[in-house]
C-alpha cells in the first residue's frame, strides 16, 4: 500500500535527520487512504526540505511532524520551536523554501509557512485530493 510506504519514509527522514542534527522528532501520522505516485513523491521531498532547513537554520530544541491522509485531503505539517524569521523579509536566495512551493504546485497543493522571528516555523503542505489530481510520474 502506498500510504504505508510514505509512512515509513516519514519515519526514515525523521531518524536519519535525528542522527544528523541530534535532534529529536515525534511523528503523527494518522488516515488510510493511499496517495498516487507523484503526490507521494511532493509530500516526501517538502518534508526532506523542510528538515534540511531545520538543521541548517532552526537552531531548535523540538521538532514535530504530522501527516493526516484523509479520504479527500492529505496534510503535511513541520513545526519546531526555533528562532524562526521574518516571513516578510525573504529573498530570492532561499532556494528550498521556493522548491517546495514549486513541488507543491506540481500537484496543485498549498504551501504556507508561518513564523516569526523567536517564535519557530510551521510549515503546512495542503492537498485537496478531490480538486486536483496528481498524475502518476
Amino acid at each position: 500500500m502506498i500510504y504505508k510506504l510514505l509512512d515509513y519514509l516519514i519515519n526514515q527522514l525523521s531518524d536519519v535527520f535525528t542522527g544528523r542534527a541530534n535532534l529529536p522528532v515525534t511523528v503523527k501520522i494518522s488516515g488510510e487512504t493511499s496517495l498516487p505516485p507523484k503526490a507521494q513523491s511532493v509530500f516526501y521531498r517538502v518534508c526532506q526540505e523542510a528538515l534540511n532547513n531545520i538543521a541548517k537554520h532552526a537552531e531548535a530544541s523540538r521538532v514535530e511532524i504530522t501527516f493526516r491522509n484523509k479520504i479527500s485531503k492529505a496534510t503535511l505539517c513541520v513545526n519546531d520551536n526555533g528562532r524562526g524569521f521574518d516571513t516578510h523579509k525573504l529573498h530570492d536566495h532561499h532556494y528550498g523554501l521556493a522548491m517546495m512551493r514549486e513541488r507543491a504546485a506540481s500537484i496543485g497543493a498549498t504551501l504556507i509557512v508561518n513564523s516569526r522571528p523567536g517564535h519557530g516555523t510551521q510549515l503546512l503542505l495542503s492537498w485537496n485530493k478531490t480538486m486536483e489530481p496528481a498524475g502518476g510520474s
